[in-house]
């Protein structure tokens, strides 16, 4: 059997850039919050990306399919005999026709399909299609989408089955011949330190890129450290679906780590076969708790290599990020989303001492980390006001960088079933009038620019 693990082509209309036409097209598999932004050479005109210190040219978002890649390893593992590849068409930016021919050329017998609901309408009509090319070819469906969609979908023929959840074990059980949904079945600890490495597209190992936190040193590797995130933030969607079955933020929420005998020589190997010159660790939160932030950065000292993180700022101590920057950490990501402590407690349900950010962000810039702010505007019961306090908030806080997106509402997160009941740890969270059910983050920053009046929307 010849299997592929796709992220398939995800294109959204037409855009402008300094008064120049082109695409928009969308970011799915590796990130938290699909989206659309603008593709400065959709057609992949460069055939390698180039590089200028943090910039890549053309300016672009590119996060790898963790999970994808690890399944495909899982299932390569499990049947040794088959042949398992991996394609990412996002980070390839290659045009359905040319995705079309791959498949002609390869004569695949199933194909794992990573969705979401952002780009459901995209995804659905290139399952269509695909069902109609090629009629022989078994579909899987992976990925955060809703139970409507579930349903929806399982009515094509050529889908034989959709996986809830993380994908690597529910494979297996397809590959094998099982049918239809197949509910969560999570990766234990265990499992998770005794799979195989992620397989890369090795032809794009090195392509994908994130410019923050701010330091250079690209292509970069990314990898993570942990799954899962105690943490129940509204709009978040991997702790809620596809780490977790938490749609309504209201039950335990676990946290997996992968041990340092586990990471450090599939980091060692992926640097020597990739030419990675740093390496980014894209957690949903990097650093919980003094004794693994350690672990890691006692790994990461031996490695050598110079290092970044998706972080939370009250997790550590200040003398702890001296020892991340000891042991070669150059900058993080730290999730803050709002400016104003009642929108971060009570819509947000993330209970981030604001203060105490302020602190940890002065303290990290002043011992030469690069630290990136992330905030999101236009959650439901949010203020104007409020958002100003953001910018405010943004404006007396020394960050390096920072970017706002609009918060949107992913399929089974607390904020997307807010629409439809009220939840109780969201106590300041309402659906008015005034909120804006865009679920393209990038789209809807743009849109509550205009209305604040922000010269910049693209901040």
């Amino acid at each position: 059997m010849k299997i592929l693990f796709s992220n398939i082509p995800w294109f959204d209309g037409k855009d402008t850039f300094f008064g120049i036409p082109v695409s928009r097209g969308g970011v799915r598999s590796g990130s938290r919050w699909p989206m659309t932004s603008k593709i400065i050479n959709p057609f992949n005109l460069f055939k390698k990306p180039f590089y200028f210190k943090d910039y890549r040219l053309p300016y672009a978002y590119y996060p790898a399919p963790f999970f994808l890649m690890s399944t495909a390893s899982y299932v390569q593992e499990k049947f040794k005999n088959y042949e398992v590849k991996i394609r990412d068409s996002i980070v390839r930016r290659e045009t359905l026709s040319n995705f079309f021919k791959y498949l002609s050329k390869e004569n695949f017998d199933m194909i794992f399909i990573e969705t979401s609901s952002n780009s459901w309408k995209n995804d659905t009509q290139i399952i269509k299609e695909i069902s109609e090319k090629f009629p022989n070819l078994k579909i899987a469906i992976c990925g955060t989408i809703s139970n409507e969609e579930i349903n929806e979908i399982i009515e094509n023929k050529n889908v034989v089955a959709v996986i809830k959840g993380e994908f690597e074990k529910n494979a297996l059980k397809i590959v094998d011949g099982h049918k239809g949904i197949l509910d969560f079945d999570f990766m234990t600890k265990e499992e998770m330190n005794n799979a195989p490495a992620p397989l890369w597209d090795k032809e794009v190992a090195n392509w994908y890129y994130d410019m923050n936190p701010r330091g250079g040193d690209h292509p970069r590797m990314h990898v993570l450290a942990s799954r899962g995130c105690p943490y129940k933030c509204i709009f978040c969607v991997w702790p809620s679906v596809l780490t977790g079955n938490d749609p309504d933020g209201d039950k335990p929420r676990k946290v997996r780590y992968y041990s340092p005998e586990y990471l450090e020589p599939y980091i060692r190997k992926s640097i020597e076969a990739h030419n990675f010159k740093s390496v980014y660790f894209d957690d949903d939160t990097f650093n919980l708790g003094t004794a693994q932030t350690l672990k890691m950065c006692e790994m990461m000292k031996r490695i050598n290599i110079p290092w970044y993180a998706m972080c939370r700022a009250d997790t550590v101590s200040l003398n702890v990020w001296d020892k991340m920057k000891e042991s070669g950490c150059k900058g993080v990501k730290i999730g803050v989303e709002s400016g104003d402590q009642y929108v971060v407690d009570k819509i947000v349900n993330k209970h981030l001492d604001l203060e105490l950010t302020k602190k940890m962000v002065k303290h990290c810039v002043s011992i030469g980390l690069s630290v990136h702010g992330t905030f999101t505007l236009g959650h439901p019961g949010e203020t104007e006001e409020q958002q100003y306090k953001t910018l405010k908030f943004i404006k007396d806080t020394p960050f390096t960088s920072y970017q706002i997106s609009g918060a949107s509402a992913l399929a089974n997160t607390p904020l997307k079933n807010l629409e439809k009941k009220l939840l109780k740890n969201y106590s300041g969270a309402k659906i008015d009038s005034n909120y804006d059910f865009n679920t393209d983050g990038n789209k809807k920053w743009r849109d509550i620019a205009k209305k604040l009046r922000v010269s910049k929307p693209l901040l």
